[in-house]
């Protein structure tokens, strides 16, 4: 009897993608979404039979599904990406998209998260970018040279009378060359970072762009609201819809850390140190527990071997962190 394939998505062969869990999941999408015929259940009894490692991954799953923070983190990554519509629909048409939606959401996003770093888009954009994980020193053709830290995307256009790069995704730090009458500018969304030579670091996320500047001076402008502020070493700003924020003094250089594989924290809480230390982890990290995100955290980890700082975390916390396939990392209170 040929076992027949167990989910429509497609499972990609990835060493960080544990097969027994990817066919665990399958399994039990194919459950809660369509039921199983009698040859299907069969089929399934005899997968869980085959060892306690396949029994425990089902039972892994199934926990999870069981568990309201993680459903509720999943139906809102699902309620973030569905598209707008073109004309407004009235309430009573609107489709709510119930937990199989949700379970099938999970699925597809985590089968592509074990693959895909950047979106194809950002990649066809990009002159350079780096991998979940990956940091990468280019030199550019001025000499300057600009590092990208973890899942990051750059795209250059110099021409004679300036140097620009546009920051499509991610962190960079940029040692730039000084040449007379060619400023160097950096682009993030509606952030620019004008310089003729120094030493600064720009990061982009969903909600803003910070600078950070290391040696030099640097103007920082808001192109939409016609801002602009100096920055001198060891200062900082952000710029949101808000606009930009008042300039911070940081205590050395700590935001470069990075550079030489290391993430520093002082005081802040679980869940902003877990954020950080998932730049550089493959998949999803899920804190479930409202209670867990308020612990404070200090210290300098290896982003080199994240996971290995999730154990750390584990064993000085009361908190249980539990992998899936490489690609979904779950924390629990203990």
């Amino acid at each position: 009897m040929t076992e027949p394939e167990l989910d429509t998505l497609a499972m990609p062969d990835s060493n960080s993608c544990n097969r027994v869990d990817k066919e665990a999941m399958a399994w039990f999408s194919r459950q809660r979404t369509g039921g199983l015929s009698a040859k299907e259940q069969a089929l399934f009894q005899a997968w869980q039979a085959k060892s306690p490692a396949h029994r425990q991954a089902y039972q892994d799953v199934q926990a999870l599904w069981d568990d309201t923070d993680f459903n509720q983190a999943i139906r809102l990554a699902s309620l973030k990406r569905q598209p707008v519509a073109e004309s407004p629909v009235p309430l009573n048409k609107r489709h709510t998209p119930n937990r199989g939606h949700w379970l099938s959401f999970g699925l597809a996003a985590s089968f592509a998260l074990c693959v895909v770093l950047l979106d194809p888009i950002t990649r066809l954009q990009a002159d350079y970018y780096t991998p979940v994980g990956g940091n990468q020193a280019i030199t550019l053709a001025d000499g300057s040279i600009v590092t990208l830290n973890t899942n990051t995307a750059i795209k250059v256009a110099f021409s004679g009378n300036e140097r620009r790069i546009r920051l499509i995704e991610g962190e960079a730090y940029f040692d730039v060359r000084h040449l007379d009458g060619q400023p160097f500018i950096v682009e993030a969304d509606n952030t620019e970072t004008r310089v003729v030579g120094t030493q600064f670091m720009v990061r982009t996320t969903q909600v803003e762009e910070k600078i950070t500047v290391i040696k030099g001076l640097v103007n920082v402008s808001n192109t939409l609201q016609n801002q602009s502020v100096f920055l001198h070493p060891d200062q900082q700003v952000s710029n949101n819809a808000s606009g930009l924020s008042t300039v911070r003094q940081l205590e050395g250089s700590q935001e470069a850390f990075w550079l030489n594989g290391r993430l520093s924290l002082q005081d802040v809480p679980l869940e902003h140190a877990v954020n950080e230390l998932a730049r550089y982890l493959p998949g999803l990290v899920v804190i479930t527990g409202n209670s867990l995100k308020a612990y404070r955290i200090s210290g300098r980890f290896n982003i080199t071997q994240p996971q290995h700082a999730l154990t750390t975390l584990e064993r000085t916390l009361p908190i249980t962190v539990t992998t899936i396939g490489g690609w979904l990392t779950v924390i629990r209170p203990r």
